[in-house]
């Protein structure tokens, strides 16, 4: 039997190339709401990423510079009379709004229709294990899914100035309530990979749920902590004792009432699993951010990550960690990630770590935005 076609609409999307072309000042603004594969006709998807590029090279974005880039690229797809013919036909600007919202409706639903072939025909192929059918399926879905499509083009120029001014920008940092590392990383940025990195009973853990009482109790925003080691009760009580400005052994005898209930109220999520893959975390990342709408993520610990069958201990940890990078940088959040050093730090004369020391511990130190050590001259 023969499927349905995809959802498009080849008549909208030519009107809004004529209409956005006729929009002038105002493109930049259509320029964010849409994406090229928002267009499922080659010709549209051609000129509105020739559109892009004149607008990232501060031209005008005009018949002749759409036609210019077109020639340019090498595409034949379209050239300027069939442009002024797309401006002719749609006259004006009016409606624009209600067009676009048409053409990204039939765009999106074009994207999870072919995003479940996509994952049908993995399945069917059989070439895939089970976990890894599982974390393609979640990613495949999950980029299908996405609303940011407008996000990922090229700017450059005057656009590349606003956005490294834009005070939005540096808002999205989260404060992490730790005065060092606010006032020297100014908070965490979306998109990084941090690792808190020292010998065991450091107060890595400790730092973490630091980081996250600030994020979810005091600024209110959503975040997720990996508890690969300890147990979610366990996570609690640390937590209830920073809330509460107590030892955490009295909260274990006498919760106090008032700041669990804060700590129920807020966005902390935890999960507290034994080893998990790489895939199996990647999927609880999106998962948390697509349902939960996460502003953070935080692991504890990298050692505790299970690794691919037949991988040695230095090949998984390289995997795990770029994985996580990726993950931070698709997702837009920041990623905190314990790790623990070796013990050939405490056989030096100076116990102090170094960057170097990150290197039994697979690729950390390449992928890594930030590394912290904590560490005690005793």
């Amino acid at each position: 039997m023969k499927r349905p076609e995809l959802p498009q609409d080849l008549a909208m999307e030519s009107l809004v190339i004529g209409q956005i072309l006729l929009a002038g000042p105002e493109f930049d603004y259509w320029a964010s709401m849409l994406s090229p594969d928002d267009f499922a006709d080659a010709r549209c998807r051609a000129v509105w990423m020739a559109c892009l590029r004149a607008r990232a090279d501060d031209l005008p974005v005009d018949p002749s510079t759409v036609d210019a880039g077109l020639r340019r690229a090498g595409s034949l797809a379209a050239d300027a009379p069939w442009i002024t013919e797309r401006m002719d036909e749609a006259v004006t600007a009016a409606n624009l709004g209600a067009h676009v919202r048409v053409l990204r409706e039939r765009a999106a639903r074009r994207r999870v229709v072919q995003a479940a072939r996509q994952v049908e025909a993995a399945g069917l192929s059989e070439d895939l294990s089970t976990e890894d059918l599982s974390e393609h399926g979640q990613r495949v879905m999950f980029d299908a899914c996405r609303t940011d499509r407008g996000a990922g083009q090229p700017i450059g120029g005057s656009e590349l100035a606003r956005v490294l001014l834009d005070g939005e920008t540096i808002g999205a940092r989260l404060k992490t309530g730790l005065g060092i590392l606010d006032d020297t990383l100014g908070g965490l940025e979306p998109g990084t990979l941090t690792v808190i990195a020292g010998r065991p009973n450091l107060g890595k853990t400790a730092m973490v749920i630091h980081i996250l009482h600030r994020v979810c109790l005091l600024d209110e925003r959503p975040g997720l902590l990996l508890s690969l080691e300890m147990t979610t009760r366990q996570v609690g009580y640390r937590l209830l004792a920073v809330a509460s400005g107590r030892a955490v052994h009295d909260v274990r005898g006498a919760p106090p009432a008032e700041h669990a209930i804060r700590i129920g109220n807020s966005g902390v999520r935890i999960l507290d699993t034994g080893h998990l893959g790489l895939a199996a975390v990647q999927g609880r990342l999106r998962d948390e951010v697509g349902r939960y709408g996460i502003r953070l993520a935080c692991l504890d610990h990298l050692g505790r990550m299970s690794r691919e069958r037949g991988a040695t201990a230095y090949e998984g940890v390289s995997a795990n960690v770029r994985g996580l990078k990726n993950s931070a940088k698709e997702l837009g959040i920041p990623l905190v990630v314990v790790c623990q050093l070796n013990r050939a730090v405490e056989g030096r004369e100076s116990a102090r770590p170094r960057l170097s020391d990150l290197r039994d511990a697979g690729t950390v130190e390449e992928e890594a935005d930030n590394v912290l050590f904590l560490w005690t001259a005793e």
